[in-house]
């Protein structure tokens, strides 16, 4: 009987506390991405990495990412063309700036819900429907509480570049409290179960 009640426990401490990971695969960019949240191209759900390209000069790609859990997402953005150094800026779903980088690779921490994810040559910076730079190519956040209404290119001067870009995505999922507390209540049960057991 403890065995049944023992195997019961260990099923569904497992199948509360893990999530089903979808399968995996590359979104390409098939048209090209808009510049504004509300033209974003929309990445499917289970994509892994995005194959894109600014082209022309001077273009900006923003992709909808959405996330059903919470985690940190890494970010590596790598790209094949000697002269294009990208900036990468992330958004949350009402359109406030949560970071920018330079750095090929980043982690952002994310709740379930809807990103934007938007490329650009290294030289641009983020603005609010005013003009004002609200995250700037010096990759600081200027107005975390602004809302993302538009670009300004070629912010410090210098030739704006472009060309083909990879982007890959992971994420480490970050176990919810109720989560935690079912894996510990499982574990106790078990343990309970095997003294009992002994006894």
């Amino acid at each position: 009987m403890y065995k049944v009640i023992l195997h019961v426990v260990i099923i569904v401490v497992l199948l509360m506390s893990c999530e089903l990971v979808a399968w995996a695969f590359t979104y390409t960019e098939a048209t090209d991405a808009g510049q504004s949240l509300s033209t974003a191209l929309a990445v499917p759900s289970g994509a892994n990495s995005i194959i894109g390209a600014l082209s022309p000069v001077g273009d900006i790609d923003i992709y909808r990412l959405t996330f059903g859990t919470s985690a940190n997402l890494t970010i590596r953005v790598t790209y094949t063309d000697t002269y294009f150094d990208s900036d990468t800026f992330v958004f949350d779903s009402a359109g406030h700036p949560l970071g920018n980088y330079d750095a090929s690779l980043f982690t952002v921490a994310i709740t379930p819900g809807t990103y934007y994810l938007a490329v650009s040559d290294w030289n641009t910076a983020a603005t609010d429907d005013s003009g004002t730079t609200i995250a700037d190519d010096r990759y600081n956040i200027l107005d975390t509480s602004a809302v993302f209404g538009g670009w300004v290119m070629n912010e410090d001067g210098g030739a704006l570049n472009g060309g083909p870009y990879f982007i890959s995505l992971s994420t480490a999922t970050v176990p919810e409290p109720s989560s935690i507390l079912l894996i510990v209540l499982g574990a106790s049960t078990v343990a309970a179960l095997r003294i009992k057991r002994r006894n």
